[in-house]
């Protein structure tokens, strides 16, 4: 069949092309002004060397190319991630692109994912890096898993897999639009139905055990593309470990507007806890620490007690508590010196695991020798338990 003889049915092929009609091969045009999407590194954090940081790697899907995380002409999500604060210096950003034309023939999903271990394998990435990450879009969540399963010796060094709305289990789209293109890369998504390439993938990554314990989250589209809904919600989520709808549709899924999109920051969760996971914990122990608190000086005059003063130990963080209260006295520089000798203490009752009082009061005199003043200084030691972190 000619491919203008249905020019309705060739609009199928318009919403599997991620980056929207502007990246149809035969529409005149301009290449988008696109910002931090060329292939290769766009950002490399020089301040913390390659072993102690992630790289993740973005795959964009048929008919993508540096348009397919871009929205507007200054945006994309590779960037967002890149330049995210959140993230300092902790990962590095790699974009990888390769040749899917809309009509015309192009390497299968196999020869893709071979291009794909080619490039990474040039950059050294595999000895470089603490771990790596891999972010798809449609058929590019194909690709990394056929890269993996054709490479599961490199599982272990594979922190995690995010996918935007890749077609597991096939997509009833590109059976019609495989009629339509010579672009072999379709015949690599038809449904999960017999004898087919991506029943093999299926079966493979299942029984694949490296493969299975990669966490893998995916996000489905929930918006139709052009009246069509390209990868159903059964074929997104399938063989992930957990999934979530966008309200998107399937080009716009992986274009968000900025940080606080939730086509955004539900990935970068993932990454925030995939860090915070691998982060070494600093060495705790326990220990207990003696501290002695003083009050001023409280002075009563004549026969007359002083207002009450209370001492107090100070509020300390949660995960410190008070072993004992080892030692309680007055300092005088009168016969005050005693508690119940002119002097009155009390506070012992009101004791808790995380906080200790005294309360002191002290009677003046009539001996002209110290001008009738009782003076003392209450003196409270306190053995508190806490943990301490080892350098």
């Amino acid at each position: 069949m000619p491919n203008t003889a249905h020019p309705r049915l060739l609009l199928l092929l318009l919403p599997l092309s991620v980056g929207g009609i502007v990246s149809c091969s035969f529409f005149k045009h301009d290449p988008p002004r696109v910002f931090n999407v060329e292939q290769g590194f766009i950002k490399q954090s020089q301040e913390t060397p390659p072993s102690q940081k992630l790289l993740v790697i973005f795959v964009h899907g048929i008919f993508g190319g540096a348009d397919t995380w871009v929205k507007g002409k200054n945006d994309s999500l590779p960037a967002l991630l890149a330049f995210d604060p959140r993230f300092g210096t902790s990962l590095d950003v790699m974009v990888y692109q390769y040749d899917s034309p809309m009509l015309a023939d192009a390497g299968r999903i196999p020869d893709v994912s071979e291009g794909l271990s080619e490039y990474l394998e040039k950059e050294g990435v595999w000895n470089k890096y603490k771990g790596i990450v891999f972010i798809g879009h449609s058929m590019g969540g194909l690709v990394i898993r056929q890269f993996l399963i054709a490479h599961h010796s490199l599982a272990s060094k594979v922190r995690l897999i995010y996918l935007y709305a890749t077609p597991t289990n096939g997509s009833e789209v590109a059976a019609v639009a495989s009629k339509l293109s010579k672009n072999k890369q379709l015949d690599g998504m038809l449904p999960i139905e017999g004898d087919t390439y991506i029943d093999s993938v299926s079966i493979n990554w299942t029984n694949t055990p490296e493969l299975q314990s990669i966490p893998t989250y995916c996000s489905y589209e929930g918006y139709d593309t052009y009246g069509i809904r390209i990868v159903s919600q059964s074929s997104a989520s399938a063989l992930c470990t957990k999934s979530i709808q966008q309200l998107a549709d399937h080009i716009d899924i992986v274009k968000p507007t900025s940080r606080d999109d939730p086509r955004y920051y539900v990935m970068q969760n993932r990454l925030i806890n995939l860090i915070e996971a691998s982060t070494p914990k600093p060495e705790v122990s326990i220990v207990e620490t003696e501290e002695t608190y003083r009050s001023p000086e409280i002075v009563g005059w004549g026969k007359n007690f002083s207002a009450p003063y209370t001492l107090c130990t100070p509020d300390k963080p949660t995960d410190w508590t008070i072993e004992a209260v080892t030692d309680f006295h007055l300092e005088s520089t009168t016969e005050r010196g005693n508690c119940n000798a002119f002097t009155t203490c009390g506070g012992n009752n009101t004791d808790t695991s995380a906080h200790v009082c005294r309360t002191v009061s002290v009677q003046g005199h009539d001996e002209n020798r110290f001008d009738g003043y009782g003076r003392a200084i209450a003196v409270l030691k306190v053995k508190w338990k806490h943990p301490e972190v080892k350098k």
